[in-house]
């Protein structure tokens, strides 16, 4: 449906703001969809996103929404994007990569966490 509230195009920019697609830096082009065109073809929408693709979902012309493939991330990538935003603050930080724990004998940490509960 092509009227002129409710157009669907493929773009390759996010909608003018000049930031790119998305936080990530690769040129997919970025397709926009008035919700009416949205509702009816979510479907094909969605295996967009799966393939990588983002949606804005407009009205009347103007983005008032986006559809986002998930990135599968790290437990310390979530929790550092969280701290970013100021969502949580940690003073524990993840032990740098290859830094593993101190082996302990079989049944010492044990041994030693029932003490501690005495």
């Amino acid at each position: 449906m092509a009227d002129g509230n409710h157009r669907s195009r493929d773009d390759t920019h996010d909608g003018g703001s000049g930031k790119g697609n998305s936080s990530d830096d690769y040129c997919i082009p970025v397709i926009r969809v008035g919700v009416r065109d949205a509702k009816a073809n979510l479907s094909r929408l969605l295996r967009e996103v799966k393939q990588g693709r983002e949606v804005v979902i407009t009205e009347y012309g103007k983005p008032i929404g986006r559809i986002l493939p998930v990135r599968a991330l790290s437990l310390a990538e979530r929790i550092a994007e969280m701290e970013s935003r100021g969502e949580v603050e940690s003073d524990v930080k993840l032990p740098p990569k290859g830094i593993r724990p101190l082996p302990v004998p079989d049944g010492l940490a044990q041994k030693y966490l029932q003490e501690g509960r005495k």
